[in-house]
């Protein structure tokens, strides 16, 4: 796998009970799911230590989707993703992106990991890290990236609220 550690462990991930609510009703079971996708949109701390997950966006449907593929209409979640950055004042903005695996604890594809790469090139002159997160059947992970490489944060760095 290409996960490399860094030092992201000592970032807090704070999560709202209503958006995890959301997320779950996602999770792949079923013979017959497909991945679902969408971006998170929230805060960065002043000092760097905690990302608030305020809103998402959920699947459109012209998002392609598939049990083991997806494609995102861009359009559609950036559109999305302006409306949120407007009316919260500048303050909400785009964190990384969220999906979804047909597997009970989540592993990374090598596609997931070069996508958060090039994601995170794209925008990493306005945040110095981003997070993905890939929902499965069982668990929800986190990975967090920066300069430094990928990394998988411990449970105990995702507050619930």
């Amino acid at each position: 796998m290409c996960v490399i550690r860094s030092n992201n462990t000592d970032i807090k991930i704070v999560i709202p009970n209503f958006i995890n609510k959301k997320l779950m009703k996602y999770k792949q079971v079923g013979k017959h799911s497909v991945e679902s996708c969408g971006i998170l949109i929230g805060t960065h701390s002043l000092d760097g230590k905690k990302i608030e997950i305020r809103h998402i966006t959920e699947p459109s449907s012209k998002d392609i989707r598939k049990k083991y593929f997806f494609k995102m209409n861009s359009q559609f979640h950036q559109k999305k993703l302006n409306e949120i950055f407007i009316e919260s004042g500048n303050e909400c903005v785009y964190l990384g992106t969220w999906h979804t695996h047909p597997e009970k604890i989540p592993t990374p594809s090598k596609c997931d990991i070069n996508d958060w790469k090039k994601q995170y090139n794209k925008n990493k002159k306005l945040f110095d890290k981003m997070c993905f997160m890939i929902i499965g059947q069982t668990s929800k992970i986190i990975w967090m990236i920066n300069d430094n490489g990928i990394t998988k944060l411990p449970r105990e760095n995702i507050i619930y609220e």
